[in-house]
């Protein structure tokens, strides 16, 4: 599929034993070669659809969105098969450089939720383990990357974008003169994005709904997201989703009696339709409205026992939430 304006970018939808079962990486094609935006995970059916779909061509480098291991599990294999260039942004580089930390003091989890223990989470170590494996955690950035400096190739201009949110260190990349943007993990068409919490950033929410603020004054030819199918209408898009968060807000101050509620009470309320495999995910979410809506005084956090309780303000009492 191609931007007939001049960008020639070709879509790669490789295979993921999770989540969404597929992510979308991109290529864009160059008079001497290729740049990839993001590489999928590290499997052999994955690395077959590569080599497959490049060919004899050589490839630039590959831009990597976010540190999550279906963005850039295969970093290393491809500096190792093709001598491609990585490059990462700073908080990428910095995420990776601990992980590495990590694993060297034998611990696996990346502990950015390790603050979820304060409201009574276990994280599942066998899920952990599936994105969190050794060998992708190795690879060595070529090129750091940072908001202000274009990313310039033999046909294009790409302008990282940070955009927190969906984790900390995520970054789209905008081609002005064909109006590209190639969004990662930021916004899908399919789902509403998880947006994480992390040990650094408990409140992730506020800083993804200002993402939208400058976004929105982009001009916006072709909306690539990393999973799922093509964003038509981009600021139709982000409509609905401002509609999502101001309801799911609503619903949760609503699921909160004049006693309180754990978060663990909140989503049993509030995400009851959910199937128990999603409840985790779901949680998770919670803490990130819980703590969005902690700030903005609709809540009260409050300790109790060895967790904590969520109480509705004076404020949440008086007038209805909005965004």
């Amino acid at each position: 599929m191609h931007n007939e304006k001049r960008l020639k970018w070709q879509i790669v939808t490789l295979p993921i034993p999770y989540d969404l079962r597929s992510v979308n990486c991109y290529i864009i094609e160059e008079h001497s070669g290729i740049t990839i935006i993001d590489t999928g995970d590290d499997n052999d059916e994955s690395k077959a659809i590569w080599r497959q779909v490049i060919g004899q061509r050589r490839v630039n480098r590959v831009l990597i969105t976010h540190l999550h291991i279906d963005h850039f599990g295969l970093a290393k294999w491809f500096q190792d098969e093709y001598g491609a260039t990585i490059w990462m942004s700073q908080r990428s580089n910095d995420e990776l450089i601990k992980r590495r930390e990590r694993f060297a003091q034998g611990m696996t989890e990346d502990g950015s939720l390790s603050f979820l223990a304060d409201y009574g989470m276990v994280q599942d170590k066998a899920a952990s383990a599936v994105f969190n494996r050794f060998e992708p955690f190795q690879v060595q950035v070529d090129v750091i990357f940072s908001e202000p400096e274009l990313i310039e190739g033999e046909t294009f201009k790409l302008q990282p974008l940070w955009t927190p949110g969906h984790s900390s260190d995520h970054y789209c990349f905008y081609e002005k003169e064909t109006g590209v943007l190639f969004l990662g993990d930021h916004l899908l068409e399919i789902i509403n994005p998880i947006v994480m919490p992390s040990t650094q950033m408990q409140n992730p929410l506020a800083l993804y709904l200002a993402t939208f603020d400058s976004l929105g004054q982009l001009e916006i030819n072709d909306a690539l997201p990393a999973h799922g199918t093509q964003i038509e209408d981009f600021n139709e898009r982000v409509s609905r989703l401002m509609v999502h968060y101001t309801d799911k807000c609503q619903q949760i101050l609503a699921a909160i009696p004049e006693e309180g509620a754990s978060a663990h009470d909140i989503t049993n309320q509030v995400y009851a339709h959910k199937p128990p495999e999603l409840l985790g995910a779901a949680f998770i979410q919670v803490i990130t409205f819980v703590h969005y809506l902690t700030e903005r005084n609709y809540l009260v956090r409050k300790r109790k026992g060895q967790s904590y309780n969520f109480y509705r303000s004076n404020l949440a009492n008086a007038e209805p939430f909005t965004l």
